[in-house]
């Protein structure tokens, strides 16, 4: 069943090349019905000026409109797994809440989300909803092993970002 579900959910986010995940009104019309009912959407998705992806949620820089501009809303894996490998977010061996979680799928990490108190996940599918959800309740192409890491102030990711944002590029 949970496959089922990854496939779909993958099936959604990518409708329409994604128009259907990230375009407000064409996610309000078209896909929000279509979401299995354990997905709660907390937030739709936001205006494209104003849009963001899953790095830049979790690491609180949804009101920093300059990086969200500089960045036109993506940070990418290469920005996080060079923040990991100088040490500035740590590695935990399991979920505990406020932790970061990272799915990986290979060598990628795909996404990255928060864990709350009863072990569900907040997190940003690309540029569209903030959604609650079980941790393997995401599509299947986000992968199927996950890692857990401390998560750091917004105050500390600007410092972060400032220092490390050339290294924030698509592969």
């Amino acid at each position: 069943m949970k496959d089922t579900i990854r496939t779909l959910l993958a099936q959604l986010v990518s409708s329409d090349e994604g128009k259907n995940w990230y375009i407000p009104d064409r996610f309000e019309s078209v896909t929000r019905d279509q979401l299995p009912s354990q997905i709660k959407i907390l937030k739709s998705p936001p205006s494209p000026e104003k849009n963001y992806n899953c790095f830049i949620y979790v690491l609180g820089l949804t009101e920093e409109q300059n990086i969200i501009a500089e960045t036109h809303g993506f940070l990418y894996q290469s920005f996080f797994k060079k923040i990991i490998s100088k040490s500035k977010i740590q590695q935990l061996d399991k979920a505990q809440p406020g932790a970061i979680i990272a799915y990986h799928n290979g060598s990628e990490i795909t996404h990255i989300g928060i864990i709350q108190p009863d072990n569900s996940v907040i997190s940003k599918w690309s540029w569209g909803p903030l959604i609650q959800h079980e941790i393997f309740d995401v599509p299947d192409y986000y992968g199927d092993v996950v890692t857990y890491y401390k998560n750091i102030s917004t105050r500390d990711a600007i410092k972060i970002y400032k220092k490390y944002k050339n290294f924030n590029l698509k592969k």
